[in-house]
């Protein structure tokens, strides 16, 4: 017979010994909130009870050992990798070069390259300037002073890079400068341009020049001499002038043009040449866009407390949902069970008859009625469908109740545990600072590829070393955030489940989030590292995948048949990682009652669910349409607030500007709102797979052993109670006859005969 889940309080002593005689029943008290006890004056002895309820809330217990340690072992393995990873990516790395820019000769705009070495750039030629003999080459001593020498240059005060040609950036290639030709702000206006004179660099010199054919008085321009580093011998000149017309924006050290126009006719030149490329004038474009986006930061600059003030709303709103949730989510549910069934069966209705007069006028007509018959047979399959969810819902009617009944129950683990609430939070930051940190490494590792000049363009390659070094990288962000969300979900299951299997289910002030996160820190890491395994390879399948299709539809030119395979891989992908993510969290609750590994884990959920799978289909689609819902109403609720806010802000503004335009704050907010919604709904999917693991196992080992102790609140009670009745019924009508007497089975009608332990194997106690 299973034995019932052994109990520990924190305030027990454990060096009390059961006294014998005692009775299950008068253990069996309830907390304050919604049970009394049994005998008002038998205190109960906690350590008696421990044999009826899991010791979760003891970091060090006999029966829980280390799970997983050769996984755990690869994956500490693997993070040195990455340290290693990121020595060399430090080493060799120089992101300036992505910041700054390269001109054509491969020289860092803004940095002194002298101290570069030469045989770093990659020339169309090989030579070795630094162990060369002059005395033996003088052919190579000569194509390094000047090839190479001029590699050597200090350009620290020459930090923007200039494209000669805007058209062809990657023949003519970009000459460092001190600052943009005619560089504007995102403030500067065309008629702030318009008496702007002539503004080059002194990197560039200034000429006149015609343009079209037609004389434009006071236009000047910048012209620029490059060496051509293509040939050997001789050594070309290339020359490109370009007007003052085009004025730039500084992005990212990047000289971006746009169009200034300060004359009629190169008006007239420049608007068509912009219509036929652009569908429109390029210039009237930047200008609305510099001003969208200087209002915007504005209002951001301006706006900051507001901002501020919708995260505090979010976060109300996060804990008003819990709230929410206890009392309320039976009527969400009804509510839009009866919604969706009436919206189907009126729309149903209404197709029909719509249909149905159309295709008597088409007939009468004599046209066709080809359309009206499919609106016709659309609204009956609307009416259908309607009455196919009205009909499943009444036959599962009490599994919709349980899953009510088991989210209202996570949401009261939480209230009365809000040390949980900080879990997220935490474990938000560090992965916001891994994020941060594989940003880094990823572009000190990409800026060490090998720089090579291509008629004039300067472009990083990567050797196949690097590549694999920088899918190792890849894959290795992609594991440490499972591993981190892993841990997250193992220390939140275990504090909730040892709020669950507690007998006195008060508010808990002790630490048990902190203990639950030792003990997943001290044996369970290995778990985590096995199951982030498995999910780190589908996404990096995902990964291969996308750079293969991409490949594939540019060599098949969009092909449809290319194209349609690719999304249904894609989709496929997509399907099985989120089935592994849902069975990992079942398989993390398992480890945090039971301390067993994650393939153990894994098989007894996977076998808990096939002996429930239609509580637990229910209760995951409510909880899901229930937390999708809580999302839209914190997003929606924060994003209004903010904007009565910031429409009348003026009181929280030091410089007593108004927000230009509120509805942009509005925005952030509700990008604010989701986030932090989102938080609070990953702690309450976490309590929610908990409790209903919890639950269904209580509830399948009384239905085997009604003399085991309860340990739910009385909410969760009465579903197991009903459950029992139900099997104890079933035990009793006869299998070949449909009696009640069963005198041809040998049972005794009516007395409630317990009904054997389902397949999959006797109910283990959690030993967690």
């Amino acid at each position: 017979m299973p034995s019932c889940p052994s109990f520990c309080h924190s305030g027990s002593n454990e060096d009390d010994e059961p006294k014998e005689g005692e009775s299950f029943s008068k253990l069996d008290y309830n907390s304050d909130d919604d049970r009394e006890p049994e005998d008002a004056k038998y205190k109960p002895n906690f350590n008696e009870a421990t044999k009826y309820n899991p010791q979760i809330t003891r970091v060090k217990k006999k029966g829980r050992f280390p799970t997983d340690i050769p996984c755990l072992i690869l994956f500490v393995l693997y993070c040195l990798g990455m340290i290693a990873i990121a020595v060399i990516a430090f080493k060799y790395g120089t992101p300036s070069k992505l910041y700054y820019g390269t001109d054509y000769m491969g020289r860092t705009c803004g940095q002194d390259n002298k101290n570069e070495s030469a045989n770093v750039i990659k020339i169309p030629y090989d030579i070795d300037c630094i162990n060369s003999d002059s005395g033996k080459n003088t052919t190579a001593m000569a194509l390094c002073e000047q090839k190479v020498k001029p590699l050597k240059t200090d350009l620290s005060s020459q930090a923007y890079l200039w494209f000669m040609e805007v058209l062809d950036p990657f023949y003519y290639g970009g000459i460092c400068v001190s600052y943009c030709p005619g560089l504007r702000s995102t403030g500067d206006t065309i008629l702030e341009l318009l008496n702007r004179t002539a503004d080059c660099p002194p990197e560039l010199t200034t000429s006149s020049y015609e343009l079209a054919g037609f004389d434009i008085p006071f236009l000047s321009y910048c012209s620029a001499k490059r060496v051509d580093r293509d040939e050997i011998f001789p050594v070309n000149d290339i020359t490109k002038a370009v007007s003052t017309q085009l004025t730039y924006y500084d992005v990212v050290n990047r000289c971006v043009p746009t169009i200034s126009l300060t004359n009629t006719s190169a008006s007239q030149i420049i608007d068509t040449i912009s219509k036929l490329k652009l569908g429109g004038n390029y210039s009237s474009i930047i200008d609305e866009a510099s001003n969208v986006v200087s209002t915007f930061w504005d209002d951001i600059t301006r706006g900051w407390k507001v901002l501020f003030a919708a995260l505090l709303i979010a976060m109300i709103l996060g804990f008003a949902t819990l709230l929410f949730i206890r009392i309320f989510s039976g009527v969400v549910v009804y509510l839009t069970l009866i919604i969706c069934v009436l919206s189907f069966l009126g729309l149903g209705a209404f197709m029909t008859y719509y249909g149905y007069t159309q295709s008597q006028v088409m007939k009468l007509k004599g046209l066709s009625t080809t359309v009206s018959q499919v609106i016709l047979w659309c609204g009956v399959a609307s009416m259908a469908i309607g009455l196919l969810i009205a009909i499943v819902s009444a036959i599962f009617i009490m599994r919709i109740r349980r899953a009510i009944g088991i989210i209202q129950e996570s949401s009261k683990s939480i209230m009365y545990m809000p040390q949980v609430l900080i879990m997220p939070i935490i474990f938000a930051i560090i992965i916001g600072l891994f994020a941060a940190y594989w940003c880094v490494v990823s572009i000190f590792l990409y800026s060490s590829g090998d720089t090579h000049i291509s008629g004039g363009a300067v472009k990083y390659t990567m050797t196949t070393w690097t590549r694999a070094i920088f899918a190792y990288h890849i894959f290795g962000g992609l594991w440490i955030l499972a591993f981190i969300q892993a841990a997250e979900f193992l220390s939140l299951s275990g504090a909730i489940a040892s709020w669950y299997w507690r007998r006195e289910k008060r508010f808990v002030l002790g630490m048990p989030v902190v203990r639950a996160f030792v003990r997943t820190a001290v044996f369970h890491l290995g778990t985590a590292a096995f199951g982030s395994l498995i999910v780190a390879i589908i996404q990096m399948l995902r990964l291969i995948f996308e750079k293969i299709q991409r490949e594939l539809e540019t060599a098949s030119k969009g092909n449809r048949i290319v194209k349609g395979c690719g999304w249904y891989v894609r989709a496929v992908l997509w399907i099985i990682e989120k089935i592994i993510k849902f069975l990992n969290r079942q398989a993390y609750v398992q480890c945090a009652m039971y301390g067993t590994g994650f393939l153990t884990s894994a098989k007894n959920a996977f076998l808990l669910m096939i002996r429930n799978p239609i509580q637990m289909s229910i209760t995951q689609s409510l909880s899901t349409a229930v937390l999708v819902l809580s999302k839209l109403a914190v997003s929606a609720l924060t994003c209004l607030f903010t904007y009565g806010i910031a429409a009348k802000t003026t009181f929280l503004n030091t410089d007593q500007k108004e927000i230009s335009n509120p509805i942009f704050l509005a925005a952030i907010a509700f990008i604010i709102g989701f986030a932090v919604a989102s938080l609070f709904c990953v702690i309450i999917q976490c309590a929610i797979d908990t409790v209903l693991q919890c639950f269904l196992i209580e509830m399948e080992m009384r239905t085997n052993d009604p003399t085991i102790p309860r340990f739910c609140t009385k909410s969760l009670n009465r579903f197991i109670e009903e459950n029992i009745k139900i099997e104890q019924l079933s035990s009793c009508i006869c299998p070949l006859c449909c009696c009640f007497t069963c005198s041809c089975c040998g049972h005794e009608g009516g007395k409630g005969v317990a009904p054997p332990v389902a397949s999959g194997g006797n109910v283990a106690t959690p030993n967690v």
